[in-house]
């Protein structure tokens, strides 16, 4: 595990650890090469002397490195130190889907399409470069703090070719897993869609449609159970979206959609007219259960067939209910095994269709007359059959030079056909309303009051009159008459095909609100956004359109200009730069050199040595930046400082700008607590702030006292402790400056007392 404050390649400084994985850790750090923060994803140890992991690891960053979309995390760079391999990896910040779906309990529906909508793109960019993801799940998808969607964590991801085998067998997050995956088989893009279905399906109910007590359970639930329909679920979901749930889930890979892009088309759609059943081939229950045949059935069919035919029954037949020939297969079935009965049994089945064809010979020869009758029969239907289908078409209407399409009508010519004067309607007929301009739930409303049925077309129509979801179309016009319960096809408009600009609606407004309101447009013109910094229009805001007004149409170009708010730059370090060089450097990146001051510094003189912004901080483009240039060191004179208690000697040391440490010696000439000695002489001028090492007595030592022989001096020992009165009298002098003099002499005699403990420091005081 990296530690924070780690490096790798001398170039990523290891902030935190912000997550793990089965394979790996992630880190957040920060690039010193580019100042930009990343996410390191690091090989777990206990993988590193796997061999089959680390081949894994590097397959991920090598399929993963290629690509490069809004709605992936980029991959900036792949190494490996020692037996640390790592990935670094575009840093997000934000939470996973997951997180979102657990806080929220579930999503809205114009929520979840938006997010599939781009969770979608992604996988589509991946799988223009041929990779698969094979884990696509919520704790895989990131919503940054801006609302931007990333899939992230190619960890299992591979490259396709013409020859792929499902070399790594059943992988992927069990609860998320395509049947196909499930049981080991090939897996395809179709694999990626099967799983964010199952996405979808827990970002709009709220948990995941599988669930069991092992993996083992949830897996088989994939390949052999029934999904609860997210409708039964959560009531009022909409059409359009549980069927786009249901296609991306279908067990059979050849079922599901083919690509991301039509799953994006239909979510777009869904978003549109989500009630709509425009989804194909999707059914939402098993309304055509498989039909066991019976034998009985089987021979009835047969019969039927060939009286339709004109064919005589065969005796078999009737009364064995069964094909001879398949009588004789299903023996064979059963005694593959003997070869005197496999023989026995070709012989037989020989032997009877000889016999029938000699039957059928004889029949031939004599039921000439009786074919005869069978042609004029067969003519003779062919005949009604045509007559009766020309009745039908010309009621229809299917002569009249029209296309397989209907023709519909739209509000140009729809036209009045009142019925002539004097004539009814029958029971059977009824009047075609005038449903144009109606929204789709009225038109159905007023065609079933005329006795009239319905079906929406599926492909809608621009209309410069009728707004986005009403009737723009109908396939007859308005009075016509026709018989009840004729099914009339609607189009539904798609509204206008122009676009107006709006300056004064969208300008300060939000990104994503007038994508939402731009989507209709967006297959039709052209659409470029440019981001650049503005100072007073907040970041994601729109700033302003070009053209900045009038009507655009199909094929036209809008340029969206989008605020991401006010520049900020990076503070260059001027430390030790001259002024000029200074003020290059704050050109270079915005800047502007601001007010300029003096200061003592340990940096050469006329140099700078300060600056009113910290060294890599951001500030706006534009700021200015003060700097201070350097005089040099300021110099102060050391005091003196011996035979001084040690409080007294530390305020002298402040007062004179220097720094001072405290060491103790033994002494039995100077009292404990006062100043033995100082490794910088009184007198010598040196830098402010320079540490000045004070040497103070601990008194006499303790050793001597605890010996016989040295038992009688210990009272003169003790004695200096006991006329610890004159104390104050060597300190009432030092609050006048008189007295300091007489206090130097026996500093200047300390040197032969202390040069055994202190040698290297008296040495300086000598001279």
């Amino acid at each position: 595990m990296l530690r924070v404050g780690m490096f790798l390649a001398d170039r990523y400084e290891i902030l935190s650890q912000v997550g793990t994985g089965g394979m790996a850790d992630v880190y957040k750090a920060r690039c010193h090469k580019l100042n930009r923060l990343v996410a390191i994803k690091v090989l777990k140890e206990e993988f590193c002397k796997d061999k089959k992991f680390v081949a894994k690891f590097r397959i991920e960053a090598q399929s993963a490195a290629c690509l490069t979309h809004p709605n992936i995390v980029g991959i900036y760079d792949v190494g490996e130190e020692g037996d640390i391999h790592y990935i670094v990896m575009e840093y997000v910040e934000g939470i996973t889907l997951k997180d979102y779906i657990t806080r929220k309990g579930r999503l809205e529906v114009k929520e979840t399409i938006g997010i599939s909508i781009q969770v979608a793109q992604g996988i589509a960019a991946a799988h223009e470069q041929h990779i698969i993801h094979r884990d696509i799940k919520p704790q895989n998808i990131i919503i940054s703090k801006e609302g931007k969607i990333k899939v992230t964590d190619f960890g299992i991801a591979r490259a396709i070719t013409d020859d792929t085998t499902a070399m790594y067998g059943a992988m992927g997050s069990v609860h998320y897993i395509s049947p196909e995956q499930a049981r080991g088989g090939y897996c395809d893009e179709r694999s990626d869609i099967y799983s964010l279905g199952i996405t979808m399906y827990e970002m709009i109910t709220g948990h995941v449609p599988f669930d069991g007590d092992s993996t083992v359970a949830v897996a088989l639930s994939h390949i052999n159970e029934t999904m609860t329909p997210p409708s039964q679920v959560v009531p009022g979901i909409p059409l359009a979206l549980e069927q786009i749930i249901f296609k991306c889930t279908q067990k059979k890979q050849d079922r599901r959609y083919l690509s991301c892009s039509e799953l994006i088309d239909d979510l777009r759609k869904a978003l549109v007219t989500p009630n709509e059943n425009f989804v194909k081939e999707v059914p939402l229950m098993n309304d055509n259960p498989t039909v066991m045949l019976s034998d009985g059935d089987v021979t009835k069919i047969r019969q039927e067939s060939r009286e339709l035919e004109g064919l005589p029954i065969r005796a078999g037949e009737m009364v064995r209910g069964e094909n001879p020939k398949e009588s004789w297969e299903e023996e064979l079935d059963d005694d593959r095994d003997e070869d005197s009965s496999m023989y026995q049994g070709y012989d037989a089945y020989d032997d009877y269709y000889d016999d029938e064809d000699e039957d059928d010979e004889e029949e031939k020869s004599g039921t000439t007359f009786d074919k005869v009758i069978l042609g004029i029969g067969i003519a003779f239907a062919v005949i009604l059959v045509a007559l009766l289908v020309y009745v039908v078409g010309s009621l229809a209407g299917w002569f009249d030079g029209s296309s397989s399409r209907p023709s519909y009508v739209s509000d140009s010519n729809v036209t009045a056909e009142p019925l002539p004067s004097g004539e009814t309607l029958d029971d059977k007929h009824t009047l075609m309303p005038n449903v144009l301009g109606m929204d789709q739930e009225t038109a159905i409303r007023t065609l079933e009051e005329a006795d009239l049925e319905y079906e929406i077309d599926p492909q809608y129509e621009y209309s410069e009159e009728y707004e986005i979801g009403q009737v723009c179309q109908q396939e007859y016009p308005a009075n016509e008459v026709l018989a009840k319960h004729t099914k009339v096809r609607l189009v539904l408009s798609l509204g206008t095909s122009k676009y107006t600009i709006d300056s004064a609606k969208y300008v300060g407004a939000t990104r994503r609100r007038f994508e939402l309101d731009f989507k209709q447009y967006e297959d039709r013109i052209n659409l470029v956004y440019v981001v650049e910094a503005n100072e007073s229009i907040p970041k994601d805001q729109i700033i302003r359109f070009d053209p900045a007004e009038g009507v655009l149409d199909d094929g036209d170009t809008l340029t969206v200009y989008i605020s991401s708010g006010p520049e900020y730059v990076e503070v260059p370090d001027l430390t030790n730069m001259t002024i000029q060089q200074a003020r290059d450097a704050l050109e270079d990146v915005g800047l502007v050199l601001g007010e300029e001051s003096e200061g003592y510094s340990s940096v050469d003189i006329g140099l700078i040595c300060g600056q009113s912004s910290e060294p890599y901080s951001t500030v706006r483009s534009g700021s200015t930046i003060d700097i201070v240039i350097s005089i040099g060191e300021e110099r102060v004179t050391v005091p003196n400082i011996a035979g001084r208690s040690l409080g007294e000697a530390q305020e002298m040391l402040r007062a004179a700008g220097l720094a001072y440490s405290v060491s103790e010696e033994e002494s039995d000439s100077v009292p404990a607590g006062q100043v033995i000695s100082q490794s910088i002489s009184s007198g010598v001028s040196v830098g402010r702030g320079t540490t000045v090492i004070i040497v103070v007595s601990s008194g006499p030592g303790e050793t001597e006292p605890s010996t016989q022989p040295s038992t009688p001096p210990q009272p003169e020992t003790t004695a200096p402790a006991e006329t610890q009165p004159p104390q104050p009298e060597t300190t009432a002098p030092a609050e006048t400056q008189p007295p300091q003099p007489e206090t130097t002499a026996p500093a200047e005699t300390q040197p032969p007392e202390s040069s055994a403990p202190a040698a290297g420091e008296s040495t300086p005081a000598a001279p």
